[in-house]
């Protein structure tokens, strides 16, 4: 891109992401179709078990199916992800264990009940405008539940994330 120049720091770059408003850029913090990419592309990512976008217009009946169909696919399942797919910083994740969300605080026993509650209500909501991106504002809003990637050890964690911003092929930061 023109705006980016030697030298810029962090900030500078998220002030740019800040100001795109490239239609296109929505596929890269769409999880969906992000997910959906790298399965056409046999590419290895966690089990996807469920997964869900709103259309516009979406009635109450519609929320309800989905809110059945979450979980019916929780029920039974003690270890899994799930999440909102239109959001981010980790609004209304629930990173199950033995039934039990241990991130981000301390471990508490979940019900599938209340995760699907949650996620059905994130799908009324919107990410913050704060800080977030005009793509993330362009996805539509949506649910996924994933298997859970262990940690390793102990495993009585979430598995480490990595983000890596590459830009043109050169690695311009990176986040654990």
């Amino acid at each position: 891109s023109h705006l980016i120049r030697s030298g810029m720091n962090w900030y500078e770059l998220l002030d740019i992401r800040q100001q795109l408003r490239r239609p296109s850029l929505a596929f890269y913090v769409d999880k969906v179709q992000y997910k959906t990419r790298m399965k056409d592309m046999d590419i290895d990512i966690p089990e996807v078990y469920y997964w869900q976008n709103v259309e516009a217009g979406m009635d109450d009946t519609a929320l309800k199916h989905i809110l059945q169909s979450v979980e019916q696919t929780l029920d039974g399942r003690r270890d899994y992800v799930a999440k909102p797919t239109h959001m981010s910083c980790s609004d209304d994740v629930y990173v199950v264990k033995d039934g039990y969300n241990i991130y981000p605080r301390k471990p508490q026993r979940v019900q599938p009940a209340e995760v699907a509650t949650t996620l059905t209500k994130a799908l009324k909501t919107r990410s913050s405008l704060l800080g977030e991106s005009w793509a993330l504002h362009q996805v539509p809003p949506g649910v996924m539940v994933e298997e859970r990637i262990s940690a390793g050890g102990i495993d009585d964690t979430a598995a480490l994330e990595f983000k890596t911003i590459v830009i043109w092929g050169q690695v311009w930061a990176a986040d654990v």
